[in-house]
């Protein structure tokens, strides 16, 4: 679920950019941190969230990639912290999908040729879900663009596994505890 303000952000209403904030950010919030306790006592679930390649490459003025930006951040950082767990979470960066809203919205469409059907987009997230992977991007040219864009953040993320991996080595070994 999504809301977008159509305004930019210095002409837009404050109202309307809190009802924006408070679906696409705080409920996102919510509703996860209301799903996981209940998962991590099973030992298995999954989160799906739902962000936008605007979160990588906001357009102009829109408060919403703002929000979308977020929302890959906080599924990353709440992905990390479930190590161990069974449970997953992963988000969803699609580009453009064809569900009618935006033509409903007034918004532009710019040809729906390049668009993405809800079927692919959910296609792929359960696929990239199944690899353990905490980020899905459906269209071929966004994985490409993100895949760019997503490099220093991999290798940070490997370069703290590894990290956290000799630390448990170290102590289970015998080795030198933090101070």
């Amino acid at each position: 679920a999504a809301v977008i303000v159509q305004e930019l952000f210095d002409e837009a209403p404050v109202p309307a950019l809190q009802e924006e904030l408070d679906v696409n950010v705080t409920a996102v919030l919510r509703l996860t941190r209301a799903a996981l306790p209940g998962m991590i006592a099973r030992g298995r679930g999954s989160v799906i969230n739902l962000s936008s390649f605007a979160g990588y490459l906001a357009p102009a003025g829109w408060s919403y990639a703002a929000g979308k930006a977020w929302v890959l951040s906080f599924t990353d950082t709440v992905a990390a912290s479930l190590h161990g767990t069974g449970v997953r979470v992963i988000a969803v960066a699609p580009g453009a999908v064809n569900t009618g809203y935006h033509q409903r919205a007034g918004l532009p469409t710019g040809g729906s040729a390049r668009w993405l059907t809800p079927e692919a987009v959910v296609d792929r997230c359960f696929a990239d879900l199944a690899r353990g992977r905490a980020l899905s991007v459906p269209g071929t040219p966004q994985r490409v663009v993100v895949g760019a864009l997503e490099l220093p953040r991999r290798t940070l993320r490997g370069l703290s596994r590894l990290a956290r991996r000799n630390r448990e080595r170290s102590v289970t070994r015998g080795g030198p505890r933090p101070a």
